[in-house]
């Protein structure tokens, strides 16, 4: 499957329709697939229909960043499909944070367990307003992409495994990096919601 799929693509690059025609019948179903495990229901089509909008402009670029093009010699039998589900997942996040429809961060995204004060201190469970809400999100657009992004895939429920690969970090890493964030993000919140987190 490694040469077809560097061959699929340097036809691609070549602008071979058929390859295009190739590609979407091979791809598209496991893009709608890795978009479903992020976004319920009918909008997943349109979510799909958007990532492979992203893959397909400026005559599918993003396909030709693919390091199995460069280096062959890295390639292995999941390579392209992990470098696809890496675009996938992170486009989906980019709409949902543009959409400001990312689940509420109430839900799951944070996992306050470690050294972090008394039961129902979570942070996440004490913003219930919108106007909390919001605060919260204005202090996380404040960290780097890379950690915005973790941010955003804790919150939609990915594991610390599906993150690194993600990311290209180790799960061990991910989990440790969350936590710092986590006490990053803290005191900046005792600071501007003192009311609803001084004692947290």
């Amino acid at each position: 499957m490694c040469n077809a799929d560097i061959e699929l693509v340097r036809r691609i690059e070549l602008g071979d329709p058929s390859a295009e025609i190739e590609f979407a019948n091979i791809w598209y179903p496991r893009i709608y697939g890795w978009v479903r495990q992020q976004i319920r229901g009918d909008e997943a089509r349109d979510y799909a229909h958007n990532v492979w909008m992203h893959l397909a402009e400026r005559r599918y670029h993003r396909l030709l960043k693919w390091r199995g093009l460069r280096d062959p010699a890295t390639v292995n039998p999941h390579s392209f499909a992990a470098y696809l589900k890496k675009v996938t997942v992170l486009k989906v996040i980019d709409l949902l944070r543009a959409s400001r429809r990312l689940p509420p961060l109430a839900d799951d995204r944070i996992d306050l367990t470690v050294d972090t004060g008394p039961p129902g201190g979570d942070p996440f469970h004490v913003a219930v307003s919108e106007e909390q809400m919001e605060i919260l999100e204005d202090v996380i657009t404040e960290f780097s992409d890379r950690d915005q992004r973790l941010m955003d895939m804790k919150s939609l429920g990915h594991s610390q495994r599906e993150i690194g690969e993600i990311l290209d970090m180790t799960p061990n890493n991910v989990a440790v990096r969350y936590h710092y964030l986590i006490r990053k993000l803290l005191p900046i919140l005792r600071e501007r919601m003192p009311e609803d987190f001084g004692d947290v």
